[in-house]
């Protein structure tokens, strides 16, 4: 995925239905490593490397996440909500395959 930024948030895994606390990749906002969780503001930055290039609308947008399951070890897509700058939630991708 290159750089990105993690998300800490309860994700349920789409292959063995375990849900658990997880390190969750995603590409949006000020791309540095930034660590966030559920509630927090995302950080656009006009320097350095950020996703998409300029601040969306209202700051909303939806954006794809890379989530590890620590039960079964199966990589798999989610959806990441900002919704006025803050993470709002994070959702299985069921219309992407797991890998």
């Amino acid at each position: 995925m290159g750089i990105y930024n993690i998300l800490l948030a309860d994700s349920t895994c789409p292959i063995c239905s375990k849900t658990s606390e997880t390190n969750i990749q995603f590409r949006l906002g000020w791309l540095d490593l930034n660590r966030y969780k559920i509630g927090d503001r995302l950080i656009w930055q006009q320097t350095g490397i950020h996703e998409p290039r300029e601040r969306p609308a209202d700051g909303n947008l939806d954006g794809e996440g890379v989530a590890s399951c620590d039960h079964c070890y199966s990589d798999y897509w989610v959806i990441v909500a900002v919704r006025n700058d803050v993470i709002s939630s994070v959702e299985v991708d069921t219309l992407r395959d797991a890998f």
